[in-house]
């Protein structure tokens, strides 16, 4: 149960995977408490799985926050992700230095299963988010389940066809600049926490 540090994967393509089964492209799911730092997950390509693409860190379930397995110095780049059931790219309790850049993700969500319709998905983390690419969701890219200000930044992305919000953050101070949202049925930006920038 030990913590986990400095782990890598890279250029593997996951593909064909079971069609009855909820299964996921690329998992890490640390235990309850454990900390894992130091994760880069780039250039590769993950197509057809019902549940995510790409899934790093543990469900809160309203837990306390110490409890909780939590990332740090994750980064997660240049991944190809398509036609994917749930979220293409979800991180949830990643708590410093983060950055999640250069993904292409196209037609996530495709089950429709509430909650994992996104193309990008945070809860309870921070980062950079930054020059991702995001087509046909129904959420483009949504942080929500905030940290206290966590100085997250979205800069540089671009969110097409999506259905309900392009790019949402629910967490204070967040800076959003720089991005071109076209094409989203419901809202193109949404910033609800105090003091967010947009």
């Amino acid at each position: 149960k030990g913590d986990v540090h400095d782990l890598e994967i890279d250029h593997v393509a996951v593909e064909r995977v079971s069609q009855t089964v909820k299964t996921r492209g690329i998992l890490m799911h640390p235990l309850p408490g454990q900390l894992i730092s130091g994760i880069h997950i780039h250039h590769n390509f993950v197509t057809n799985t019902l549940a995510e693409g790409i899934y790093m860190g543990s469900e809160p379930h309203g837990r306390p926050f110490a409890s909780l397995a939590k990332l740090e110095r994750v980064e997660i780049d240049h991944n190809l992700v398509m036609d994917v059931g749930f979220d293409g790219i979800k991180l949830k309790v990643a708590i410093a230095d983060v950055a999640v850049h250069d993904n292409v993700i196209r037609n996530a969500g495709i089950s429709r299963t509430p909650a994992h319709q996104g193309g990008i998905k945070m809860a309870m983390s921070v980062g950079d988010y930054y020059n991702n690419t995001v087509i046909g969701a129904v959420e483009g890219i949504r942080a929500n389940r905030e940290l206290p200000s966590p100085g997250t930044r979205y800069f540089n992305n671009l969110v097409i066809d999506v259905v309900d919000v392009g790019i949402e953050a629910s967490e204070d101070g967040a800076q959003i600049f720089n991005n071109m949202v076209a094409m989203s049925s419901g809202t193109g930006i949404r910033a609800k926490g105090e003091g967010a920038l947009v």
